[in-house]
């Protein structure tokens, strides 16, 4: 009785594991599936801006009379402010600026900035060094140009998702200035993050139908195996406690023949 009992608390504890393992995993996967495609999506979109700001790049300096004179004097000419003000309705970029090697605005989609300086530290640390800068914000949809309105714009919280990223214009190895492109992003973002999504559901219901399985066959086999091994313990109780009879070529037959034969001689003598 005593291992009947702990045959099933084992079972019991077996079982118990297995639910919580079944829940924890299901918590997890609901956890991931919310969690994890945003960081990972905005490595995507970064890693794709990256790629169209050479382009974007080379869309204005190809289309300028004299780029290196334009960023050296900090000043474009009437031919190219012309074009410069059509790229923002043939791209993605929404609207952009030029500034030169201290950082001043000496063009820009939207006029007043012009004769700004860039005071934030990444300038001259980063860009000024030949080096790309990216930054992702959230800013309100009052801050993104009207000339690049898109039909299917998700907006998180009244604010939008703008990329910005400063390309650097270099010059046999010197920093001559930069551009700074700004993009709309709330639709690819909002696209990629519901694939990604659907993509890590789909895997994730696979994965907990197949454990679910797996524990549903480990609760069917356990009152199976708890039967039968009740029952392989009784039939071995019963086999030691059943008496054997002697057969009769066993010695112990004979023994007694032998016996038997000669109380029969002895009572025929008296």
């Amino acid at each position: 009785m005593n291992s009947e009992l702990k045959q099933a608390v084992h079972n019991r504890l077996r079982s118990l594991f297995l639910l919580l393992l079944l829940v924890s995993m299901a918590a997890g996967s609901v956890w991931a599936i919310i969690a994890v495609p945003a960081p990972i999506v905005d490595r995507m979109l970064e890693a794709d801006i990256r790629q169209e700001s050479e382009l974007w790049k080379r869309r204005v300096i190809l289309h300028m009379e004299d780029p290196e004179k334009a960023f050296e004097i900090g000043a474009v000419s009437p031919f190219d402010a012309r074009y410069l003000t059509l790229l923002p309705k043939t791209s993605n970029v929404y609207r952009f600026r030029m500034l030169n090697r201290d950082g001043m605005v000496f063009w820009s989609t939207r006029p007043d900035e012009i004769g700004e300086y860039e005071s934030r530290s990444y300038y001259d640390t980063i860009v000024a060094q030949g080096e790309t800068h990216y930054l992702h914000e959230r800013q309100s949809p009052a801050e993104v140009d009207s000339a690049n309105q898109l039909a299917a714009v998700t907006q998180i919280e009244g604010q939008r998702e703008v990329a910005m990223i400063y390309v650097p214009l270099m010059r046999n190895g010197h920093f001559g200035g930069a551009i700074e492109f700004f993009t709309d992003i709330p639709a690819r973002r909002t696209t990629f993050i519901y694939r990604a999504r659907l993509s890590l559901s789909v895997l994730t219901a696979i994965s907990l139908l197949a454990l679910s399985f797996a524990v549903f066959m480990t609760f069917s086999a356990n009152p199976f195996a708890a039967k039968a091994a009740l029952c392989a313990q009784q039939k071995r109780t019963r086999h030691s406690g059943r008496a054997v009879a002697p057969g009769p070529g066993s010695p112990v037959a004979g023994r007694a023949e032998r016996v038997a034969a000669i109380q029969s001689l002895s009572g025929r003598a008296v």
